[in-house]
């Protein structure tokens, strides 16, 4: 626990000593600790325990499900302990398993380091020189992938410094290179996909928010996006599958709510209790998708439970000026309530 005061490449070093230190101790060892006289190798079970932490901790801090499948080799060694002839069932299955998702060929490590373990002294230089391999390479690779994130930030800032002083074609230029360099980030794609949005480009901009989506699931603001390009090109049916699909990871989203069809009142109680900045973006998507009777029944109720409020009165003026509402207050207290 202590290793978690560490910075990243500290930390990630200080993992690499404590399996180090298992390892040291399985070699050492010539007796089963008594608390596992069932069978189980205290140091393989120890083993289990800290890979499946940083399983855990990747998987509930990170959030990512595709992590899940760092928890194989913490079950491999889990399985490779208690039932030694099983381990060859697991090598097999995880071999095959990494031919669709590579991440799942971790699993083979259990089995296959649990023979020089069990062997002679002969064979037991392989586990430490199998370790030490495994952790040189895991280092290079978090090397290159913090040096791939400065680079990542470096381009991101060149390109949104384009585009704040209007030059979107370098803009967006930049951001399709990054895009193609950083295949693994939604970030260059989302920010292309706004560029291409304001621009008027919405063919351009569903593609790059449904190339973003797919690589972060959870990315709220994609699903957003596309559900308002489809409404706006007359998709409806699109536009609530979308939003459903954004449903499925953000369920309390209210504008996903209203993109995938919900009535204004069945969705006031929410937005009552959120408050104006929640009527003020539900009044403005309304508008912005063409709705513009759910934009103003949306402002008014508002206004009539927040009647000081700016930005609602500035929304309504802006549908006064688009001719969308005859002058003249907002509707009174009592109208949709």
């Amino acid at each position: 626990m202590a290793a978690h005061l560490l910075p990243g490449p500290g930390l990630d070093a200080a993992h690499w000593i404590l399996l180090g230190m298992v390892l040291w101790l399985a070699l050492r060892s010539k007796t089963e600790d008594a608390a596992f006289s069932n069978g189980i190798r205290w140091p393989l079970a120890a083993l289990g325990i800290v890979l499946a932490d940083l399983a855990l901790v990747d998987l509930f801090l990170a959030k990512d499900p595709r992590l899940l499948a760092t928890l194989v080799p913490a079950i491999g060694v889990a399985v490779q302990a208690l039932w030694p002839r099983v381990g060859a069932a697991v090598l097999i299955g995880s071999a095959a398993g990494a031919l669709a998702f590579p991440p799942l060929g971790a699993g083979t490590i259990p089995p296959l380091a649990a023979g020089p373990l069990r062997s002679g002294r002969r064979f037991r230089w392989m586990a430490p020189v199998l370790l030490a391999v495994l952790a040189v390479a895991a280092l290079a690779v978090q090397a290159t992938d913090r040096h791939g994130e400065e680079d990542l930030k470096r381009r991101l800032d060149h390109a949104l410094a384009a585009r704040d002083r209007g030059d979107l074609g370098t803009a967006e230029g930049e951001l399709a290179a990054i895009s193609r360099d950083h295949p693994g980030s939604h970030v260059p794609l989302a920010l292309l996909g706004e560029i291409q949005y304001r621009a008027g480009h919405p063919d351009g901009a569903r593609t790059s928010y449904e190339k973003a989506v797919a690589i972060k699931r959870d990315f709220v603001e994609g699903y957003r996006y596309l559900a308002v390009i489809h409404l706006q090109a007359g998709r409806r049916d699109a536009a609530k599958e979308i939003a459903a699909r954004g449903l499925a990871v953000a369920p309390d989203d209210l504008e996903l709510r209203y993109l995938g069809g919900a009535r204004i009142g069945d969705l006031w109680p929410d937005i009552a209790a959120r408050g104006p900045a929640a009527a003020n973006a539900i009044g403005g998507l309304a508008y912005e998708v063409g709705d513009v009777n759910g934009s103003l029944e949306t402002i008014d109720r508002a206004l009539a439970r927040w009647p000081d409020e700016r930005r609602l009165r500035g929304i309504r003026e802006q549908l006064i000026r688009a001719g969308a509402v005859p002058p003249g207050p907002p509707g009174s207290p009592g109208r949709f309530l």
